[in-house]
């Protein structure tokens, strides 16, 4: 009779942690879907800038961001001598979701990354395609985080096609000045995600 109030006793105890456990166990998970339902992911992002991510001296990307960490991007605009574009892949080191203001990123894109504008020399005249890898801060305001800034550091790879036409204009007399590439190029903009 002892054995079995003991254990009657023994196995109420155990149910009471057991149902507290399961309590507190509810809570967090709701706790946890709140806070996820809170953190909004966006989906698309439209921006307008200067810079290779943006085609050339000025133009759009937009971009498409499939799940966190990851977007694919285009890029159209205004380039020496014609119309620049650029496409990639950016891997955001912070996802992109409403509750990240600041948001490091890498990425490589492919598209026109130099181009040659010679007034009087059109036959010098041409836009080269190369891979073009870099980096980024994206800066966002607001309560939901959808609109801000974002500013790269692109870093051109020319071809030997490049660099064979710009011998040919720096060996050509007729030419007066000719500046030497740089190594990087900047770009920023104003972005709105959706």
């Amino acid at each position: 009779m002892k054995n079995i109030k003991a254990i009657s006793i023994i196995l109420f105890y155990i149910s009471l942690v057991f149902i507290f456990e399961n309590k507190i166990s509810a809570q967090d998970t709701i706790q946890k879907i709140t806070v996820i339902k809170k953190m909004e992911l966006h989906k698309h992002d439209l921006g307008l800038g200067l810079g290779l991510d943006y085609g050339g001296i000025i133009g759009a990307k937009c971009a498409f961001i499939p799940v966190p960490f990851l977007s694919v991007f285009g890029g159209v605009g205004i380039q020496l001598g014609g119309i620049g574009w650029n496409t990639g892949i950016t891997w955001h080191i912070l996802p992109v979701m409403s509750n990240h203001t600041f948001r490091p990123n890498i990425k490589i894109m492919y598209g026109i990354n130099s181009s040659f504008y010679i007034e009087g020399k059109s036959e010098y005249n041409r836009q080269f395609t190369g891979f073009t890898p870099g980096c980024g801060l994206e800066m966002r305001f607001g309560r939901n985080k959808k609109h801000g800034m974002d500013v790269d550091l692109n870093f051109p790879l020319r071809t030997p096609g490049f660099w064979s036409h710009y011998n040919t204009i720096k060996n050509d007399p007729n030419v007066e000045k000719l500046n030497e590439p740089l190594p990087v190029a900047i770009s920023i903009g104003y972005h709105k995600e959706f």
